[in-house]
């Protein structure tokens, strides 16, 4: 599907500057991005770099930006490294995850725009529709299925069903872009079939559900406990997350004060940090290391990580 022509897109000034994997670059080096990312904005799929359906391979990106291809294909690996882009498992395109996360937004709000602008019936039409209902009996045979529903706890997928208020696609389609990132444990949803499309669909007429999912997918992405580092080592799932009540569990403030094993993350890089001879503080510094060096790259994503942790995320 050809997306539409937009404008501008949204950028957020703080979240640049306090990104980890931003600050670990050079002035050239976020430079380069901001043009990647605006060539991702152009895309026939915005947030991704591709073209014809396929990933624009990193020659002809090279080219794009005016590069020289060895030195671009260093900074890719850079960026890779640091999180500040990703690859896509179906075709490796550059992505930016956060350009993709706006753009389902985007077209969740657009769906709910038109949906919210379609015409009502009439008074007549509506009055006629009613009386309709009121002179046909239901049969004996639907009121017989309607009982047998109820007692097999079928309700949920057999009532009537409401418009939905998001698409289900939509909502997988966020799932798998918010949990998209090197260390998250949580699957992304490859399948919706059987009781678990019962649930996403049943989800996706509730408006409690839409109002305040993005919230707690937001949580679930920031706390270790979510991705299996609680006492128990559960891991969170999509079909725990459909279900009636989790939602609701978020909202109550339930998964507000939760053990995970961030202190002994923190203490373990700190200490990894402070023995590393890349650190200019370190006893055994050695300035001789060049910016693209092995160490220097692993040393910066320590950086990086450790600021992402003391930071409240991952």
């Amino acid at each position: 599907m050809k997306l539409p022509k937009l404008p501008a897109f949204q950028f957020y000034p703080a979240d640049w500057r306090k990104d980890p994997g931003i600050q670990a670059l050079s002035y050239e080096e976020r430079g380069i991005w901001f043009e990647m990312i605006c060539l991702m904005h152009e895309s026939e799929e915005r947030g991704k770099l591709t073209l014809n359906g396929k990933a624009i391979n990193n020659k002809r990106l090279s080219k794009m930006l005016g590069l020289e291809p060895r030195k671009f294909s260093k900074i890719i690996v850079e960026f890779l490294e640091l999180g500040v882009a990703s690859k896509c498992e179906i075709t490796g395109a550059i992505v930016s995850k956060r350009m993709v996360r706006d753009e389902v937004i985007r077209q969740i709000r657009s769906e709910s725009g038109k949906k919210g602008g379609e015409k009502s019936p009439s008074k007549s039409e509506a009055n006629g529709k009613q009386n309709a209902k009121q002179n046909d009996p239901p049969s004996s045979s639907t009121s017989v299925l309607k009982e047998n529903n109820k007692e097999n706890g079928e309700g949920e997928s057999q009532q009537e069903a409401k418009p939905f208020l998001i698409k289900p696609n939509h909502l997988v389609a966020e799932w798998n872009s918010v949990f998209d990132f090197e260390g998250s444990e949580i699957s992304k949803v490859s399948k919706v079939a059987g009781k678990r499309k019962t649930l996403v669909e049943a989800r996706c007429r509730e408006k409690l559900f839409v109002d305040n999912y993005g919230k707690a997918l937001k949580k679930m992405a920031s706390t270790p406990f979510f991705h299996g580092e609680g006492d128990s080592g559960w891991i969170a799932g999509v079909d725990w997350f459909v279900k009636p009540g989790t939602i609701a569990n978020f909202i109550e403030g339930k998964y507000r004060n939760l053990p995970d094993n961030r202190k002994l993350k923190i203490d373990k890089l700190e200490s990894e940090i402070d023995e590393n001879s890349c650190n200019p503080k370190a006893p055994c510094y050695r300035p001789s290391h060049r910016e693209d060096d092995e160490r220097m790259r692993d040393y910066k994503a320590k950086v990086s990580t450790l600021a992402l942790l003391k930071g409240g995320g991952r």
